[in-house]
């Protein structure tokens, strides 16, 4: 079973709807894209969801896979964190 299925669609992050968009164009399953950026299936969940955010070590493994800049990652990373307390209060 694919990962992704196991995230709802509304709990996906912009890192994971851009990580969901590489998976398609790639043709690549989750297991093989966490194997690509060599870290684990859960960080790579993690990173894909709303509730949680990439870890530092990941940041530019995101950043090379989205080809993007760390800056850019941190930015969504950011929005997503202020979205979430927005959400929550």
């Amino acid at each position: 079973m694919n990962e992704f299925n196991r995230i709802k669609s509304e709990e996906f992050s912009e890192i994971g709807l851009l990580l969901l968009a590489v998976m398609d164009n790639n043709d690549l399953t989750f297991e093989q894209l966490a194997n690509a950026m060599d870290i684990s299936k859960a960080a790579l969940r993690i990173s894909c969801q709303k509730q949680g955010n990439p870890g530092q070590r990941i940041i530019p493994k995101l950043a090379e896979i989205l080809d993007c800049t760390e800056g850019e990652i941190r930015r969504m990373i950011r929005e997503n964190q202020l979205e979430q307390m927005h959400e929550h209060n």
